[in-house]
């Protein structure tokens, strides 16, 4: 199972820095939950997706797996073995 971490940012004009690894940058609605947010490819995008929201709100929105198994794939593909 997987667990959100959000990182406000109270104001995206004077935030200074990159994006924290292993988080998107997403505008989402004030009132509202930030998964249901878009995400941004960058701080280019800021502002395009304004029109939206009635009152945008900028965050970065990351997950992290403490107890992800890394040999786990989900896609189903057959063993070397099976060819």
């Amino acid at each position: 199972m997987s667990n959100l971490n959000m990182i406000a940012i109270p104001d995206i004009i004077a935030y200074v820095g990159g994006i924290p690894t292993g988080y998107d940058l997403v505008v989402y609605e004030k009132s509202g939950d930030a998964i249901d947010g878009t995400a941004l490819y960058g701080f280019d995008e800021i502002g395009m997706f304004d029109f939206s929201y009635s009152e945008p709100t900028y965050c970065f929105l990351g997950t992290s797996l403490p107890d992800a198994d890394p040999t786990y794939c989900h896609v189903n593909r057959p063993s070397l073995g099976e060819f």
